[in-house]
Order: C-alpha cells, then sequence, then structure tokens
C-alpha cells in the first residue's frame, strides 16, 4: 500500500507534568489533508492514508501519552455510505518506536473532534496498541459496527495512550513517525466553519435575554491572531435560530482590550428566535475571502416566568368558575326539586 509522507503545518507542541513518579506527555499534530495527503480509491472502499515523520520523542513507563490530531486549514473527513456490520477502519493510527524496544500501552480514552453524524461508542471496536513488526509500530482501530448515522465527520481526534505497562528492555521507548489513515465506502475532504469567539451583550456575565423584548441584541466577534474580525463580510452574518440578519450598520471596537480589531453586530431580539430556556446562540459568516466562520455564547433567557405565571394562573381561575358553575347548576337543581 503506498504511503504519502504528511508535513507538519505547525510546531509539534511537548508538555510534561509530572504526577506520581508518571508523566503527561502532550504531543500535537497539525496534518493538512489537501497538500499533505491522498484519498485512495481501493476496489472495496475508500481511504485517507499518509505518515508525518515527527521529532523523537521518549516515552518512560508510567506516562500517559495525550496525542492530539488536528487536519489543517479548517478541513474535516467526511465518511459517508456505511453499511451496519461493515468492518471499515473508522480510525487507524500507527505510532512507530525506535526498533530496538518493544513496548506496550493501552488506549484508555479518545475523543473525536468536530463531529457532525453519530455513532454508538460502545460498539466502536479498538486494539491497544503493542509491539508489531518488531517494535516498529503501535496500531489502534476503531470500526463502524453499529454506526447510527450513515455519514460521520471530524476534523481531529485526541487518543490517551497508558504507558503504566511495558513489555520492552530498557524502560523507555523512542517515537519518531505516526501513520494516518481513515476509511469508508466513500471519503471526502470538506471544508467546516473555523471557530470565533463571540461575545454576547458585551461585557455581561450571565448574558439575559428577554425573548419578547423589542430592543436589539448586541453582538462582538472578536478579532484575534488567527482571525481577522475585519475581514468579515458583513452581508453574509446572521445569529441565532432564526438567522436575525443585522439592524444597522456594525460598529469597530476592542471591547476586550486585547489590542485586536472586534466587529460589534446589532441584531432585533424578536427576529433572533431565541426562546425561553435556550442556553445559548449562535452567530455565522464568512470573511470576504470566502472562509466560512462560527461562534457561539452563553445566554440567559428572562422574563420568561411571567408568561407562565399569568399561564398558570388563568388556569387555576378558569378551573375555580368551573367548579363555582357546577356548584351553582347543583343547588338550582336542588331548588326546583323542592319546588
Amino acid at each position: 500500500m503506498d504511503k504519502i509522507k504528511i508535513i507538519i503545518g505547525t510546531s509539534i507542541l511537548l508538555l510534561v507534568s509530572v504526577q506520581a513518579n508518571a508523566a503527561l506527555i502532550t504531543r500535537s499534530v497539525e496534518v493538512d489533508l489537501i497538500n499533505d495527503g491522498r484519498v485512495f480509491a481501493f476496489p472495496d472502499k475508500d481511504s485517507w492514508e499518509g505518515i508525518t515523520s515527527v521529532d523523537n520523542f521518549t516515552v518512560q513507563m508510567g506516562d500517559v501519552l495525550k496525542l492530539e490530531i488536528r487536519f489543517a486549514d479548517n478541513k474535516a473527513l467526511q465518511l459517508s455510505d456505511l453499511p451496519e456490520g461493515v468492518d471499515f477502519e473508522l480510525t487507524k493510527l500507527t505510532l512507530f518506536a525506535d526498533s530496538s524496544h518493544f513496548i506496550y500501552g493501552a488506549i484508555t480514552k479518545y475523543d473525536y473532534q468536530g463531529v457532525v453524524g453519530d455513532f454508538n461508542e460502545d460498539n466502536l471496536g479498538k486494539n491497544d496498541i503493542g509491539n508489531a513488526g518488531g517494535g516498529l509500530s503501535f496500531k489502534v482501530f476503531f470500526h463502524n459496527d453499529n454506526l447510527t448515522d450513515s455519514s460521520f465527520q471530524y476534523s481531529g481526534i485526541d487518543f490517551y495512550i497508558d504507558f503504566s505497562t511495558f513489555l520492552l528492555d530498557s524502560g523507555s521507548g523512542i517515537f519518531n513517525a505516526l501513520e494516518w489513515s481513515s476509511s469508508a465506502d466513500d471519503v471526502q475532504i470538506v471544508s467546516v466553519p473555523a471557530p470565533v469567539t463571540i461575545d454576547i451583550k458585551l461585557g455581561s456575565d450571565p448574558n439575559g435575554i428577554n425573548p419578547r423584548s423589542e430592543g436589539v441584541v448586541p453582538v462582538a466577534v472578536l478579532g484575534s491572531m488567527v482571525f481577522d474580525a475585519m475581514q468579515i463580510d458583513f452581508s453574509t452574518v446572521t445569529f441565532g435560530p432564526d438567522v436575525a440578519t443585522p439592524t444597522h450598520d456594525v460598529h469597530v471596537e476592542d471591547v476586550n482590550d486585547d489590542g485586536f480589531v472586534d466587529m460589534v453586530f446589532h441584531f432585533n431580539t424578536q427576529e433572533t428566535g431565541i426562546a425561553c430556556g435556550d442556553p445559548d446562540a449562535t452567530l455565522t459568516g464568512e470573511t470576504t475571502g470566502g472562509t466560512q466562520f462560527i461562534g457561539t455564547d452563553t445566554v440567559k433567557t428572562v422574563g420568561c416566568n411571567g408568561t407562565k405565571q399569568d399561564t398558570s394562573i388563568s388556569t387555576k381561575g378558569a378551573g375555580a368558575m368551573s367548579w363555582i358553575f357546577l356548584v351553582g347548576l347543583g343547588v338550582l337543581g336542588l331548588w326546583r326539586q323542592k319546588g
């Protein structure tokens, strides 16, 4: 099977913290799906595959490795046409190690990132990683035995690998490469909105919103080192479940005093579709270059109890009136019988 070498788009981050004679080692790898990998079309499936060289890093007995894999440039892998019972490799990871070491570790946790679709996690099989090919590689498999949707999309994954149990000759292991693949009947590389930070009702906490208000809701899209708010295409911005559009011109402000320019929009409250009990609200849009973005902030709806309370009182009142009416009819019937 052909192998494609992946160039890491950003530097790899190594964080070490010691807890009870063990270290949590975090390794972050960014993979460029467009330029550094390829979707292979095999007779029975599609499969995105590649190999990433990494600077040598060492794990000791008792360490836990957190391996963070992210796809660059707001891309994701979309796996479609996944018939139940077919053992495609939803995710396959191989860590290559120094050939002089014999190592065993266990996957204790994994978290898919940017998920669209769903699966029954209890029915996803996995193999702990262990020595393969004379200590050269370590593998984990996830199979779609019972995906609950016909497609599954993700933009990264975190693996937690526990090396508390080792079968090795020196008490440590050195990793120097990562092989990655994901397969299904159909595999596509798709674009996903870039995450941005928004601030609803600038500076307030909680962000109280009365759904019956006839006023407006201010929402700031915060600029940062990785997002230039000045590049927002105002005509594409919408907010809330009913995708309200801005009421008037936006204004520029550094709302959080971080030195980056932010864009502040205003939306008619009743046009947003925010309803009593909603826990958050989302803003979407595009930049002038066509990059989609999305941001969500929490809200606390107010002014809702009165409406429910009024309805409750009205219902109680109606019940009381009905009871009085029935009693009145009973008294009238008794009076007629006596008459």
